[in-house]
């Protein structure tokens, strides 16, 4: 581990301890946009790259329903616990911790039962092949289109505001 990125994760540190405890679910995802790209070239190499860390440095985040995350409160003083808690020094956990934020920030969750597992809340997703949305478990990875229709295959990707205002889930 390079001392230069516990540096650049200490700023990250610093950033989170100035956002308000009320901060906007908006707040936050500027805030690490925006420490993102300005260190965006360790971002962009293992173990980041492996999470797909090029799809949130590009990101326009006012094409997500930000403002309707459940990243606030509880899930908020959480997440800057887990933030806390590394020194840097674990890029891989790291990696982790922000992966599964950006998915609390830009997914909508629905109030949705898995059919497999029975966790309540479902991930919205879009199957980037066919333009259909997809509801996923976070908890076991099933996945089955919004209208109820068995899968077949493709890639997801976060699904826009507009689609998810046109299949009129928000």
């Amino acid at each position: 581990m390079s001392d230069r990125f516990k540096g650049i994760w200490s700023k990250f540190q610093e950033n989170i301890r100035n956002l308000d405890e009320g901060a906007s679910p908006r707040e936050i995802l500027d805030v690490i946009l925006d420490w993102l790209r300005k260190y965006k070239e360790y971002f962009l190499r293992p173990p980041f790259s492996d999470y797909g860390f090029n799809r949130f440095i590009t990101l326009d985040a006012s094409d997500y329903p930000v403002e309707i995350s459940l990243m606030r409160g509880e899930e908020f003083h959480f997440f800057k616990k887990l933030v806390f808690n590394q020194q840097g020094k674990d890029k891989e956990s790291i990696a982790r911790i922000l992966r599964d934020t950006f998915e609390m920030l830009l997914v909508l969750e629905v109030d949705e039962k898995c059919a497999n597992c029975g966790r309540d809340g479902l991930g919205v997703y879009l199957n980037e092949e066919n333009a259909k949305l997809v509801y996923e478990c976070k908890q076991c990875g099933i996945a089955k289109y919004t209208d109820g229709a068995k899968l077949d295959g493709g890639h997801y990707v976060f699904a826009k505001t507009v689609d998810l205002i046109k299949e009129k889930l928000i």
